[in-house]
């Protein structure tokens, strides 16, 4: 005779817990993904911030005028992590010499300060892009290429 103490779980208790698992791990899914994408985000922005600090370090040693190239801050030894130049949000490994990053070269620190200086490029996030202006704010904007 079987007591309840050395009774294991039945099959149907153990497809009840599988699918109370898969259930919660369906509910799940979007939030985590979400998480992922924001962290992708916030780090490229804190990679565009870095950028922003090599171009002002850059135009302070030449007049305003910022680089024509963001390796140009490479080879001029005002930053020395390439990372900076990756997106993780992007597919393509970012390089001093093909970022994720568009810039805009001809502008110097008297430029128009809301012009933007530094942006994702396109593609690089689904909802929207960051942006860095000649004044320094680097600001999200969920319109994806505006």
């Amino acid at each position: 005779m079987r007591t309840r103490a050395n009774r294991g779980f039945t099959l149907g208790e153990l497809v009840m817990v599988l699918v109370l698992v898969m259930l919660i791990l369906l509910i799940l899914r979007p939030c985590v993904k979400q998480i992922y994408e924001r962290s992708d985000r916030l780090q490229c922005s804190g990679n565009i911030q870095q950028l922003a600090r090599g171009m002002y370090i850059y135009a302070k040693e030449h007049t305003g005028e910022f680089p024509g190239t963001i390796k140009e801050l490479y080879d001029g030894e005002y930053l020395a992590d390439e990372s900076f130049t990756d997106c993780p949000a992007s597919a393509h490994k970012g390089t001093p010499q093909d970022p994720d990053y568009s810039y805009a070269p001809g502008l110097s620190v008297k430029s128009r300060s809301s012009e933007p200086l530094i942006t994702d490029k396109k593609g690089n996030h689904s909802e929207g892009d960051n942006y860095l202006t000649v004044d320094g704010d680097v600001f999200w904007d969920k319109t994806p290429g505006a």
